[in-house]
């Protein structure tokens, strides 16, 4: 399992930002901090096992330790663990944002905030 760094863009389109990870299977994404953006939207594609999507309100949350993260969730309160390539927009605005592989390879996890 390895902890890999995201990619940071700016999106152009107005307040926004947008980072990514290149997730293998069992990689975990180095946190992120976006707190400050209040609406984001994740998008997953890979050939997938699963991604789940934490998130943290630790001063400095460790990537590989469980109990600094707790499971972000959808609008309707459904943990955001994709199985399959998708998008969902993320109800919390945790500090911290940070993805988590099981099986499959390949995958892109994005994340776009808006101001």
């Amino acid at each position: 399992m390895a902890s890999v760094a995201f990619t940071r863009s700016v999106s152009g389109v107005g307040d926004s930002d947008m980072v990514a990870w290149s997730l293998g299977a069992g990689d975990t994404g180095k946190p992120y901090m976006m707190a400050n953006y209040a609406d984001r939207t994740v998008h997953i594609t890979g050939t997938f096992g699963s991604v789940t999507l934490r998130g943290s309100n630790k001063a400095n949350p460790d990537d590989a330790t469980a109990g600094d993260w707790f499971d972000l969730t959808d609008p309707q309160g459904n943990a955001i663990t994709l199985t399959a390539a998708g998008g969902e927009l993320i109800a919390e605005n945790p500090l911290w944002i940070s993805p988590i592989t099981t099986g499959g390879s390949g995958y892109v996890v994005t994340i776009l905030g808006v101001k």
